[in-house]
């Protein structure tokens, strides 16, 4: 079984983003969920490599209370073992690589230029699972996702993924997520 995460977060940008690309649930973040519940993702938040090794920001291990998170939801993919063992395997081998800014760039312009995201050298949070969905041939995507772009809404597909109910921090609501 594969784990994804999606995340809110109080922070300004994240409600920006969420609402920019009308994610139900106001969710902004995707990582994948390790089999020790660290997550790994592409984020702007510091982190550590699969050696262990500090990341500044990009593809990192986080322990999974990072960031102002107010709601997470659980995306719970069927794989088998082996399936499950090689995506956690091609996971951890692109831990290091940089944070893709030209998606938020995308994501924020009004004018939406071509790029496609399969030829950037980094990552943003949704372009890595796409990827890797892609490299270990797990159903996971909308089949309409936009091929210049890809966001954490492309990974909500009902027919592929068991949804869990959603937990609230209420501790840490701001006046962005209410």
């Amino acid at each position: 079984m594969i784990r994804l995460r999606l995340r809110a977060s109080n922070a300004f940008e994240s409600w920006g983003i969420a609402r920019l690309l009308r994610t139900p649930g106001a969710y902004s973040h995707v990582d994948i969920v390790l089999p020790d519940g660290r997550l790994l993702g592409a984020h702007i938040v510091p982190g550590v490599d699969a050696d262990g090794e500090p990341v500044k920001s990009g593809v990192a291990i986080r322990e999974p209370d990072y960031g102002p998170v107010v709601r997470t939801m659980d995306l719970l993919y069927p794989a088998s073992s082996v399936k499950t063992r090689h995506f956690h395997v091609e996971a951890y081998r692109q831990t290091g690589k940089p944070f893709d800014w030209t998606a938020l760039v995308y994501f924020l312009s009004p004018y939406r230029v071509r790029r496609r995201w399969q030829e950037t050298e980094g990552y943003f949070c949704s372009e890595l699972v796409a990827d890797l969905f892609k490299t270990c041939e797990v159903h996971g995507l909308n089949s309409d996702f936009d091929q210049e772009s890809i966001t954490p809404r492309d990974l909500l597909v009902p027919d592929a993924a068991k949804w869990e109910a959603p937990v609230e921090y209420p501790q840490n609501a701001g006046f962005w997520c209410k």
